[in-house]
């Protein structure tokens, strides 16, 4: 069986726009780009888990496709939302999701993260899902 070069090439754009996330937040935190994914992964999974299943859905629609699959990974939407409403809760759950490095600078990645994701999703549609959020974790984001 041969696979086709249009298979092959959706495979490789979609690597190529995931690979720039990762870069982009290496660069943010002065990481290897596998920090970069694990501090990505545990920063998308707590937003995930504190967004409805509509607003995943939503944001997950605006990611590349080894985005999405890293957004929507272990994910239990029966759970959700968690009713992480303070920043000290937000970064306590990502300290426990986080496997890369146990010296993290929590608030450093998370706005970090939160730098870099306005310019990979729309503007408007970004917009819905942070006012989703409790003022608190709203405040988070860059003006």
């Amino acid at each position: 069986m041969t696979i086709s070069t249009p298979f092959i090439n959706t495979f490789q754009e979609t690597l190529e726009k995931a690979q720039t996330w990762f870069v982009d937040l290496a660069q943010e935190m002065n990481w290897d780009e596998a920090q970069a994914y694990h501090g990505l992964r545990a920063v998308l999974h707590a937003l995930r888990d504190r967004l409805t299943v509509a607003e995943c859905a939503h944001l997950a629609s605006h990611m590349p496709m080894l985005i999405r699959g890293i957004f929507y990974e272990g994910w239990r939407p029966s759970t959700l939302p968690i009713k992480l409403k303070t920043r000290e809760e937000f970064y306590t759950y990502i300290l426990s999701r986080f496997n890369a490095d146990t010296d993290l600078d929590v608030e450093r990645l998370v706005h970090a993260v939160f730098t870099i994701l306005p310019k990979k999703v729309s503007g408007g549609d970004l917009r819905k899902i942070i006012h989703s959020l409790p003022e608190d974790l709203q405040n988070l984001w860059p003006a």
